[in-house]
């Protein structure tokens, strides 16, 4: 507390005609924030604030002193983390216009309101602020913070989040943290019944913090936790934030010293301190306080060691920050084995707000809380990415729903995508901490495979799939009896299909000519099932390819406005690339019109029009064999799916009533179809 703050506080209560009551009430709640004592200090400022009458005068010194008593009640709430009661008072002291004394008033009033997700009226009370004190730099950004909260809800991560009911309770569970390299155990920090702090934490009004320890069973699920060494590391005084270096064989843990024991401290509370204690078989050494620190009232704490036991970040309020509490760091000299002087960790990491709970992500990036970079309200958990050697780029917030409009901090890996953090969000028992596991679900890959007979759409079962990816896969399965198949899992349940990999499929069965594709999975960010239609030619009859067209008694491919015959004839070029052992004949049909002769003739030269053209193209010329049919074959008509076939005679065209209804089944006899005429091709070379 301020001493001009508390000088005022003394002149208001001297001026206003109060009770000796009031006055005790007054005087006591004075003692229990001068103190630090927030949780019993809220009730006695209500009570001295009810008891003062304003009276008749609308500017009057009790209003004022009134307005200011409602107004410490709504700060012992807000810091013993009771924010709706807070925003009550709070409220309460705007009514009485406090905000003319204390403009500050407004911008705690937004800020519960933020932690609440109220965002609109947040907004509104930090505009009043800004108005009032427009050389506040915070004011800004927490006007930015709302917009942020309002675009994270709207663009969430694909992070599940759960509150892990199983271990928390109905007072604080926080600072969760993997103990040993296989992951089967948790250790946090808890104010539950059975802690080793005896009484009431009146900084938070529940019991002092104890570690404890929980281990996992074969179904993932934690058991009864236990309290970690009482009297060794679990004590009279607050113990939370463990870290241990890579080997696990040293712990690193932050102890706030219980403030009724504390008379020789010359009434100043000693701040925290963080302790060293190394592993003894299976139990912990007796901790040591680190000498990093120059003054008993600084605070240290929220530890962060890296692997090789020579590195640690931590959060401090000590001089040379930035304000709040912001991120140092100090080294190990192995030489004279002392902790460097500490170094604070800048701008880039802090801010005029705080910085705190540090810890190691695996691929050796940061992650912390701060209230002072743009978030979504109260703490919010953020990742540095690493940038060299014990240096870490830019913060990138989280964003929702690892981070929300509460508290959110102390965020650990427990697997490639999942883990723990502590938040009081909406879902926490009551207002207290509790813990939050994170999993971020896999995206998951299927491939569905239908395999269609061309020209009838018929589906064909016991078809072969071959499947490729560029993971190394190679997998083949069989079509079923609805013509499909599924890769989706393997028969030990794993995956089959991964994202950021590309993927071949070859489909074949007897009689048919195969045909193949592909997928790729490189951009897919969720869950998604690829079905693909796969057609095979069935080659038992003829098989026809797009139009080609020829001139009336002419041979050369037809190319003009309304069709492309060489285009059409790269549909068979096409096959022949994919199939390289087939051997075709082409087949040349005329229609009716003159002598059979004539057009036996014709037709043969306009098959081999169609295999020059393909020789000319690439593919070997003993791979192809010209044959005309002249008017012999006419081709087996149907107008629709569902029509009966018509074989277009000369006789059925010339009923037809229209010389363009005639000339077009003409055209259609007027064809080239091919055929397979043997499987087992081998290149002159290759004989």
């Amino acid at each position: 507390m301020r001493i001009k703050s508390l000088l005022s506080l003394v002149a208001l209560v001297a001026a206003v005609n109060l009770s000796a009551q009031t006055k005790n009430y007054v005087r006591e709640a004075n003692d229990l924030w001068n103190n630090q004592h927030y949780f019993p200090a809220a009730e006695k400022f209500e009570l001295a604030s009810a008891k003062v009458v304003i009276g008749g005068k609308k500017n009057s010194k009790a209003r004022v002193l009134k307005g200011q008593l409602t107004y410490r009640a709504g700060e012992c709430y807000r810091l013993t983390l009771r924010v709706g009661e807070a925003e009550e008072q709070y409220e309460k002291a705007v009514a009485l216009k406090y905000f003319e004394e204390e403009p500050l008033l407004y911008f705690n009033l937004g800020e519960v309101q933020l932690t609440q997700g109220k965002l609109d009226k947040a907004k509104e009370n930090f505009e009043k602020y800004q108005n009032l004190v427009p050389s506040d730099k915070r004011t800004e950004n927490r006007l930015q913070s709302v917009a942020f909260a309002k675009s994270a809800k709207k663009k969430p991560s694909k992070h599940e989040i759960n509150n892990l009911k199983r271990l928390n309770t109905d007072a604080f569970e926080m600072c969760p943290v993997v103990p040993d390299k296989k992951g089967k155990t948790l250790m946090f920090a808890s104010t539950r019944e059975a802690s080793e702090g005896d009484g009431e934490d009146p900084r938070s009004g529940g019991s002092y913090f104890s570690l404890w320890i929980t281990e996992f069973d074969k179904n993932g699920l934690p058991k009864q936790p236990e309290i970690v060494e009482v009297g060794r590391i679990s004590t009279l005084n607050n113990e939370a934030s463990v870290s241990f270096d890579g080997k696990f064989k040293t712990m690193y843990f932050t102890r706030c010293y219980n403030m009724i024991d504390q008379k020789d401290y010359k009434g100043e509370n000693k701040g925290c301190d963080i302790l060293v204690s190394e592993s003894e078989k299976k139990a912990w050494g007796e901790p040591e306080i680190m000498k990093i620190k120059d003054a008993d009232s600084i605070s240290v704490g929220h530890p962060c060691i890296n692997d090789a036991n020579n590195f640690l970040i931590f959060s401090s309020d000590m001089a040379g920050g930035f304000g709040g509490r912001d991120l140092w760091y100090t080294t190990f000299d192995k030489k004279q084995k002392v902790w460097s002087m500490p170094k604070n960790m800048g701008e880039k990491i802090n801010t005029p707000g705080d910085e705190m709970f540090p810890t190691f992500l695996k691929n050796g990036d940061l992650s912390f809380a701060s209230n002072g970079h743009i978030g979504m309200g109260g703490l919010d958990m953020f990742i540095a990415p690493k940038d060299g050697d014990n240096a870490w780029g830019e913060p990138v917030n989280m964003g929702f729903p690892r981070n929300s409009t509460a508290d959110d901090y102390h965020y650990v890996e427990f697997g490639d995508d999942n883990g723990f953090f502590t938040s009081n969000r909406n879902g926490s028992k009551g207002y207290k901490d509790d813990l939050w596991s994170y999993k971020l679900p896999p995206v998951l890959v299927s491939l569905k495979v239908i395999v269609r007979d061309q020209e009838t759409n018929e589906i064909i079962p016991d078809a072969t799939i071959k499947l490729i990816g560029t993971d190394n896969l190679s997998i083949e399965e069989k079509t079923t009896a609805d013509g499909t198949f599924v890769f989706d899992k393997k028969p030990n349940n794993e995956q089959i299909l991964q994202v950021g990999h590309n993927y071949t499929f070859e489909v074949t069965k007897d009689k048919f000519l195969g045909n193949n594709g592909q997928i790729t999975t490189k951009n897919v960010e969720d869950s998604k099932e690829f079905v693909v239609d796969v057609y095979l030619i069935n080659t038992d009859k003829p098989i026809k390819m797009p139009e080609v067209r020829y001139d009336f008694g002419r041979w050369e491919l037809q190319v003009n406005d309304s069709v492309n015959s060489k285009d059409s004839l790269n549909y068979l070029y096409d096959i022949m690339i994919k199939n390289p052992t087939i051997v075709v004949e082409l087949m040349a049909h005329t229609d009716c019109r003159g002598s059979d002769r004539n057009n036996l003739t014709l037709s043969q030269k306009r098959a081999q029009s169609c295999v020059d053209y393909l020789v000319e193209k690439g593919i070997p010329k003993d791979r192809l064999k010209a044959k005309g049919y002249g008017e012999t074959t006419p081709l087996l008509y149907k107008a629709n799916s569902e029509a009966p076939g018509v074989e277009l005679t000369c006789n059925y065209i010339k009923a037809l009533p229209t010389k363009d209804e005639q000339e077009m089944l003409h055209q259609r006899n007027r064809r080239t179809e091919f055929q397979i005429l043997s499987w087992d091709y081998v290149p002159k070379d290759e004989k």
